[in-house]
C-alpha cells in the first residue's frame, strides 16, 4: 500500500472513532438538558405541513400490555413526500385533516402545532 492509502485509511478510522465518542457524549448531555427542563441541543424544525390522514393504532411492548399511540401523515407545503411523525393526545385532538399548520419536528415527533 503507497502511503495515500495509509494516509486514508488512519483518517477513515479517526473519524470512525471520534462518531462513537461524541454521540453518546451529545446524546447524554441532551438527556441532562431535557431533564433539568432546559431546551435540547437539537431545537427541531419548524415547518408547515398540510395533514393528510390521523391515526391511532396500539403498540405492544415487552413489559406490559398494549398503549395507544396517535400518528399523524403529513406533507410540508410543497412537497410531494408523505412523511409519518408521533403526535401527542392533546395535538392530536386540535388537528383536522386536510388543514395547513405550522408544525415543530423534534424526535420523530410532532411538538408544537399551529394554525397557519
Amino acid at each position: 500500500m503507497d502511503i495515500g492509502g495509509y494516509i486514508f485509511m488512519i483518517f477513515f478510522i479517526a473519524v470512525a472513532v471520534g462518531v462513537m465518542i461524541v454521540m453518546p457524549i451529545i446524546t447524554v448531555v441532551n438527556a441532562h438538558r431535557e431533564k433539568s427542563g432546559k431546551e435540547p441541543l437539537f431545537k427541531g424544525r419548524t415547518r408547515k405541513i398540510v395533514i393528510v390522514n390521523k391515526r391511532v393504532s396500539e403498540r405492544v411492548y415487552y413489559d406490559g400490555g398494549p398503549i395507544p399511540a396517535m400518528s399523524v401523515d403529513y406533507r410540508v407545503v410543497g412537497g410531494k413526500i408523505l412523511h409519518t411523525k408521533d403526535i401527542d393526545e392533546e395535538l392530536f385532538d386540535r388537528i383536522a385533516v386536510g388543514q395547513t399548520y405550522k408544525a415543530l419536528i423534534r424526535d420523530g415527533a410532532v411538538k408544537k402545532i399551529e394554525l397557519c
